[in-house]
């Protein structure tokens, strides 16, 4: 289950080399002989996994009619792997919703997955989903929840030993705290990441995304050297592994950094390299940032030319994100109106529950109270009944 939503991927991150479009030819070839059986469901979720956007999620589509088949099979193994698989269309179908900007339905579906992945003891893409989960939270700003989230998947991730995960998890608890310019806390979180990147030498996205976020600390706090040494490491990585959006970010960090300290020719040089590969895989994010660098920049230089160009191509790219986001503004809306409903609905009925257990408090309360009166009446009367019957006998 590869289809994770992180807040650090919202700009459309999407690796797809020719090693991986060799890869998908080999497996559909593979996918039009095979026979209908949990063999099948593995290959669909490999598909899935490498195809692109467009593509993939057709793919997991029949991955999950196929699962849901099997969830009804009264073999025990073959009704486990329906449902383990059908967990990884959720979350696909969740991951389709979050990139579209649809909260919540993508929120609703990774509900679903989360309980299933719960119900059969699945920790591992437990941990993925609740990752998922904390990244639409902190896309909504709400750091409160997102932490939480965050924190609960990292718990997963560390008692199963999942290191990749637990890195991709402390950097993005890093990024909010860095988000609210709590730079120490940051810091910490960041640390614990890269020592496991180092200590395992990894090399893929996760890891250039986080020397990224490290460099971005580091400019925060005026360390500019190191600034420079993790945007570099960050370049030099996402080079090597084909992260053409992780090269692109590291190559704007080095812009920015060597502007401020009014080396243009390399600033310029920089964001040249980083607003092609924008271009290139169409992020529009990325073209923004650069576009606005290289603005900056042909300023200093006196070329007005080329810096109105770059005015140009940034109002476009800041429009395109504009009329993105007031779209998808519309949506959080309406998933934040009918969540508080919901909470408001569940709240009044938990009211009406505990009014009505305390009226049946109070009745039980009063009826022991005439149970006691009555029975303390009847032994008044006795004791004088038996008084007078004395009497009369004496």
């Amino acid at each position: 289950m590869k289809k994770q939503f992180l807040f650090i991927m919202l700009s459309g991150l999407v690796f797809f080399s020719h090693a991986q479009s060799s890869e998908l030819d080999s497996l559909l070839k593979i996918l039009k002989t095979a026979p209908e059986d949990t063999n099948k469901l593995k290959l669909l979720e490999d598909i899935s996994d490498i195809a692109p956007d467009g593509e993939w999620q057709k793919y997991s589509n029949t991955l999950g009619k196929l699962a849901e088949k099997f969830m009804t099979n009264v073999n025990p193994a073959i009704k486990l792997a329906g449902k383990k698989y059908y967990s990884v269309y959720l979350n696909n179908k969740a991951y389709g919703f979050a990139e579209m900007g649809d909260y919540r339905s993508a929120f609703d579906y990774y509900e679903r997955c989360l309980k299933l992945n719960q119900e059969t003891g699945n920790k591992i893409n437990s941990g993925v989903v609740l990752s998922s989960i904390g990244a639409i939270y902190e896309r909504q700003n709400d750091a409160v929840n997102a932490e939480k989230k965050y924190k609960l998947a990292l718990q997963l991730q560390e008692e199963i030993g999942n290191a990749k995960d637990v890195v991709a998890t402390l950097d993005n608890i890093g990024v909010i705290y860095f988000k609210n310019r709590l730079w120490d806390s940051a810091m910490i979180f960041y640390t614990k990441a890269l020592d496991i990147v180092e200590r395992n030498n990894y090399r893929n996205h996760n890891s250039t995304y986080l020397f990224c976020n490290i460099g971005d600390l580091m400019e925060q706090v005026d360390r500019t050297d190191k600034a420079i040494e993790y945007y570099q490491r960050a370049v030099q990585m996402s080079g090597e592994i084909g992260d053409k959006l992780g090269k692109a970010r590291g190559l704007n960090g080095l812009a920015n950094v060597y502007l401020n300290k009014g080396e243009t020719a390399q600033a310029a040089d920089c964001a040249k390299q980083a607003i092609v590969l924008a271009i290139n895989t169409n992020t529009v994010n990325l073209t923004l940032k650069s576009a606005g660098l290289l603005k900056q920049i042909y300023t200093k230089q006196g070329k007005f030319k080329d810096a109105l160009e770059m005015y140009q191509l940034e109002i476009a790219s800041r429009d395109s994100i504009a009329g993105k986001e007031n779209q998808k503004a519309v949506i959080q809306h309406q998933f934040k109106y009918e969540y508080d409903v919901k909470e408001a609905i569940a709240k009044a009925e938990q009211e009406k529950k505990d009014g009505i257990a305390k009226a049946e408090l109070r009745r039980q309360k009063v009826q022991k109270m005439a149970l006691l009166g009555g029975f303390g009446v009847m032994v008044l009367f006795a004791g004088v009944f038996f008084r007078q019957r004395n009497k009369i006998g004496r």
